[in-house]
């Protein structure tokens, strides 16, 4: 909220929607986010058997200390998404929940997921099938590394309009291209322009 007070984007539909709109579109985004993507439910599923065999079958004292652990990690994810929609509208995650705003809930889902997988594979005795175990945790891991593509040239456009500038020395307002550049829209307003063009000459990539 503090470093909302010096955030330069002014919404103007933002300016008509309350608090409890906010919260009425979290959980739009949470339906969206944790329903429809099928790796949150793929985690959420083999981290829900991994605790509940933990918590029925291996009795000890690192298994409780891992279930007190995910427990403080699920009380923090849902302050921490409850706090979301106090950072203000954006029209480009218009559900308040995003990839980005989730980062913190999907390093904790990989966290809980790598802890309660390695407890159980220190344990696999007591895992009666334990080969179909590993072999859904190998496909699991699998499936996530050929989802997870870099996307490494989607900002061609963006680096060619910089070049450009640089070039040709010439302010934002003057370049004719149609991406995004320093900015969430292709034609930024007069503002966020003027702040984009100071940034340019700050950094030496105009005069």
């Amino acid at each position: 909220m503090y470093l909302g007070c010096f955030n330069s984007i002014e919404i103007e539909e933002a300016k008509s929607i309350t608090l409890f709109d906010f919260y009425g579109f979290l959980l739009k985004g949470i339906q969206i986010q944790f329903f429809k993507n099928i790796g949150f439910l793929i985690l959420a599923f083999i981290i829900l058997f991994n605790v509940l065999f933990i918590r029925f079958k291996i009795k000890s004292l690192e298994g409780k200390w891992i279930l007190n652990c995910l427990k403080w990690c699920l009380i923090f994810t849902v302050i921490y998404i409850l706090l979301i929609p106090l950072g203000g509208y954006r029209s480009w995650r218009p559900y308040v929940l995003r990839y980005d705003t989730l980062i913190p809930v999907n390093t904790i889902l990989i966290f809980s997921f790598a802890l309660t997988t390695l407890f159980i594979f220190k344990n696999r005795v007591q895992l009666s099938s334990f080969k179909i175990y590993s072999t859904l945790i190998c496909f699991i891991l699998i499936l996530f590394k050929i989802a997870d593509k870099p996307h490494f040239d989607q900002n061609k456009c963006e680096r060619l309009a910089l070049y450009e500038v640089s070039k040709l020395n010439i302010t934002l307002e003057e370049l004719n291209c149609n991406c995004k550049v320093l900015s969430w829209d292709i034609k930024p307003n007069n503002t966020t322009n003027a702040m984009n063009q100071k940034l340019l000459k700050y950094y030496g990539i105009v005069q």
